[in-house]
C-alpha cells in the first residue's frame, strides 16, 4: 500500500511538470471555466483566494466523508476507487480554475498560496499529531503504530494535493 501510495504521488508531480499535456486533459471552454470567467468576483484576488480555499475544504470533506461512510462497506478496492474519483476531481477543478483566470502572475501566485494553504494547515495538523504524544489506545482494538501509519499516509496525500494545487492554480504561467 505504501508503495502504491508513493509512486502515484511521485506519478501525480511528474505529471505536473508536464503543463501542456495536464492543461488540456480540461478545455478551457469546460462549464465551471466558462461561468467563473464571466463572473467579476473571481478576478479578484483576494474573493478567488477565498473560494479556492473553501473548494478544497469542500473536496476533502466530501472524500473523508465517503471514506468514512464506506467503512462499514466491505467492499474491496471501493476505497481506492474513491480516492482515484476525488484526484480526478480535484484537477478537473484546479485546471478550470486555471483556464478561467485572468489574473497577471503575480496575483495568480497570491491565490494559489492562499487557496492551497488549506492542504498545508491540515498537513501541519497531521504532522503535528504524528509527532506528538496525543496518541492514546483507547481500547484494546486501536494500536497506536497503525494510527501512526494512517496519518503518515494522509499527510502524504495532503503535502501532494498541497503541491499539486499551487503549482497548477498559482505556478503555471498563462500564454
Amino acid at each position: 500500500m505504501s508503495i502504491l501510495l508513493m509512486s502515484s504521488s511521485l506519478f501525480l508531480l511528474a505529471l505536473v511538470f508536464m503543463k501542456s499535456l495536464l492543461v488540456r486533459i480540461v478545455s478551457p471552454t469546460s462549464i465551471i471555466a466558462r461561468k467563473l470567467s464571466v463572473v467579476p468576483w473571481f478576478q479578484h484576488t483576494g474573493w478567488s483566494s477565498l473560494f479556492l480555499f473553501l473548494l478544497n475544504a469542500l473536496l476533502f470533506g466530501t472524500t473523508a466523508a465517503l471514506l468514512f461512510l464506506l467503512s462499514s462497506a466491505f467492499i474491496p478496492f471501493l476505497y481506492l476507487i474513491v480516492m482515484i474519483v476525488a484526484v480526478l476531481a480535484s484537477l478537473f477543478v484546479w485546471i478550470s480554475i486555471f483556464h478561467a483566470d485572468q489574473k497577471n502572475s503575480k496575483q495568480r501566485l497570491i491565490m494559489g498560496l492562499i487557496g492551497s494553504s488549506f492542504y498545508l494547515f491540515l498537513f501541519a495538523f497531521i504532522a503535528y499529531h504524528m509527532f506528538t504524544p496525543t496518541l492514546e489506545v483507547e481500547t484494546t482494538e486501536h494500536d497506536q503504530f497503525m494510527e501512526f501509519i494512517a496519518l503518515f499516509f494522509i499527510s502524504i496525500i495532503t503535502l501532494t494535493a498541497w503541491i499539486v494545487c499551487l503549482i497548477i492554480t498559482g505556478l503555471y504561467q498563462k500564454r
